[in-house]
């Protein structure tokens, strides 16, 4: 993390320190975020890094988690709390340790449990608590090297991941053993933890629809597969395509569209262009196709959060800023055939786009024989 960048940050909406607690921004500002915060399995488990204007920064921690934290961090001043305790009166001392107890201080107002806000403010009466969510999500927009380098690392491995199951898969094997085998080349390449997969068959499948144990891959069905994993506390997000056995024209075109409108959106990224742009690009695509687009947007920000800013929909007239990685996704569903989707990960440069997944989808439908 640029600390520099969240100091300016913070001056520029009037903070005198602020917090970061949960997963996605404890992993982007500390460097590090033990797995059972991460998978927020015990919610009062909290990790927080603290910043304010002008002296180094602090990790507060779990006991039991201050060796990870020591080993991992960047952050020097790394201390502890009893497990069996609450993290709020810690926080308060350190808060007050850095003159700030009558401070604006921004925490995540979506994130910190209302029993411990309860807390903090009936201890820290003075104090004036700012929601800084968007401060956050405005900074993780803006990649590091260290952040390029583990999400394209990400995107490449789940790319192949679902490429190696392509070539293994067989007409009649079922929905689950599919997403199964997909969640075993991810793993086996890296991949922390399979998070999700939106993995089914033919026409009755629906998008974001789990995949079916009984439900068995057929005779010129298209194969529809978006999932994605966790490399390090950043995320994955690709879609492929496949067909059992010889596609129809009718795939082939609807397939074709889905792919031409993805590479067209993909080839106007670069620095400075807008979100909204890249919307209306996708649907044109669409529309001239003769294909309705009804999602309403075409791609996200990612990182240490699955959907990040910017979101890439109509009204969005923020532009991309070199160091964005976003994943572009361009969808339809097609009556009697089901979902095609495509999806990939792209860093912003100022020239143009940079694909982390290491190459787009082929033209061609993968056909399962």
């Amino acid at each position: 993390m640029n600390l520099s960048r969240l100091r300016k940050a913070m001056e520029e909406s009037g903070l005198d320190a602020v917090i970061a607690a949960s997963p996605e921004n404890l992993n982007y500002a500390a460097g590090a975020c033990e797995f059972l915060v991460r998978l927020q399995l015990i919610r009062e488990r909290l990790a927080m890094a603290i910043f304010d204007k002008a002296s180094a920064p602090t990790l507060l921690v779990v006991n039991s988690a201050l060796p990870k934290y020591k080993r991992e961090s960047w952050i020097q001043d790394v201390r502890a709390y009893a497990i069996d305790k609450s993290p709020i009166p810690s926080l308060v001392e350190v808060l007050g340790q850095k003159g700030l107890l009558d401070a604006r201080v921004g925490i995540e107002l979506n994130y910190l449990p209302v029993s411990y806000f309860q807390e903090l403010t009936s201890l820290m009466p003075k104090a004036t608590f700012v929601d800084s969510s968007k401060l956050w999500g405005c900074l993780r927009m803006v990649a590091e090297e260290k952040e390029i380098e583990i999400l394209r690392y990400a995107a490449t491995a789940t790319r192949h991941a679902i490429e190696a199951t392509f070539h293994l898969i067989r007409p009649g094997d079922t929905e689950k053993h599919l997403s199964d085998m997909i969640a075993h080349h991810m793993l086996i390449r890296g991949c922390d933890k399979f998070l999700w997969g939106h993995i089914g068959s033919g026409p009755d499948f629906v998008l974001q629809g789990w995949p079916r144990v009984e439900k068995r891959l057929t005779e010129g069905e298209i194969v529809h597969v978006d999932c994605g994993g966790e490399f390090q506390g950043y995320h994955s997000d690709t879609a492929r395509m496949a067909v059992v056995g010889k596609p129809s024209d009718r795939q082939r075109q609807v397939y074709a569209a889905v792919v031409r409108a993805e590479r067209e959106v993909i080839e106007m990224i670069r620095a400075g262009v807008k979100a909204s742009a890249l919307f209306h690009k996708g649907k044109a695509v669409f529309e001239e196709a003769g294909i309705p687009h009804w999602l309403y947007f075409i791609g996200h920000g990612i990182g240490t959060e699955l959907h990040a800013p910017p979101i890439l929909s109509a009204d969005n007239e923020s532009t991309l800023q070199e160091g964005t990685v976003v994943a572009i996704e361009t969808v339809c569903t097609y009556p009697g055939e089901g979902i095609f989707h495509v999806e990939d990960a792209v860093l912003t440069t100022p020239s143009g786009p940079d694909i982390l997944t290491g190459e787009l989808p082929r033209e061609e439908l993968f056909v399962i024989e």
